[in-house]
């Protein structure tokens, strides 16, 4: 069963829009805990007793606070590199969509339901920035952390993959401007 192009598109269309919604929530609840990790000083206390714990939020992060005598100041790091991190993954998901919604002749934005047009190229480009944002932004906030608690808490990497992600939907940005270029030039011949 063969399905229609154009279904395919709005429910991915359709999925970006949930997911994002979904990362907006996620960094909202991680907001709520910063907010209580800020205000109340008795908040993780818990955890200075805990031996051998590990603390991970989502994979963004993996730091070890075992021994630890200020675990506020590192879960407050933790946490905003972790509402850094989904906000960046919730703005790509939103340009994802207007991608679709571009490419459909939905918005005002679009010249006609073709992928070559000005608006997806720069969302693309957009898409590529954030995307190699991301493990730039892991790298210096796992550094800060280094810095401040030292390298047996967190050790900063960089991620090639999320750079590689981000080059490569560069350059993907740079044939689509390519491709606006000739559909100019074709429907300019018609």
């Amino acid at each position: 069963m063969k399905i229609p192009e154009g279904k395919c598109n709005q429910a991915a269309s359709t999925a970006a829009v949930i997911f994002e919604i979904i990362y907006w929530g996620v960094a909202a609840v991680y907001v709520l805990m910063l907010m209580t990790l800020v205000y109340d000083p008795t908040y993780l206390s818990s955890l200075k007793d805990a031996p051998n714990h590990w603390v991970a939020f989502f994979a963004v992060f993996d730091y070890n606070v075992e021994g630890l005598s200020n675990v506020r100041g590192l879960f407050a790091l933790a946490i905003l590199q972790s509402i850094a991190l989904i906000s960046l993954g919730a703005m790509i998901l939103h340009k994802i969509h207007l991608i679709f919604e571009i490419t459909a002749g939905k918005t005002r934005d679009s010249i006609g339901p073709t992928p070559f047009q000005p608006a997806n190229v720069k969302l693309l480009r957009q898409i590529g920035v954030l995307a190699a944002t991301c493990p730039i932004l892991n790298f210096l906030i796992s550094l800060l952390v280094a810095l401040l608690y030292g390298t047996d808490v967190a050790i900063p990497i960089i991620s090639p993959e999320g750079l590689f992600a981000g080059v490569v939907i560069l350059c993907l940005s740079r044939f689509f401007a390519h491709g606006v270029a000739l559909q100019i030039d074709v429907d300019g011949l018609l």
